[in-house]
């Protein structure tokens, strides 16, 4: 999965309650304690680097827009 793709992923995860791989994915890093986040890192690099950033914004919303999502009008 390219970074792009997960970080759509992560936005319906967040805003629709994906209920698929990716939205397990998601709610698994999200509760992953520092040692089982590396793990995971190794096996989803693309989906950890995009959830470590998204959830270390100062505004997430904001975050989301910066990454190309949404058309800026």
């Amino acid at each position: 999965m390219t970074y792009h793709e997960a970080v759509k992923e992560l936005y319906f995860w967040q805003h629709s309650n994906l209920c698929n791989f990716h939205g397990l994915l998601y709610t698994l890093i999200s509760k992953a304690d520092a040692n089982n986040f590396a793990r995971l890192m190794l096996a989803f690099p693309a989906e950890c680097l995009a959830w470590a950033e998204w959830s270390n914004a100062p505004d997430p919303e904001a975050w989301f827009i910066g990454q190309g999502l949404f058309d800026k009008k």
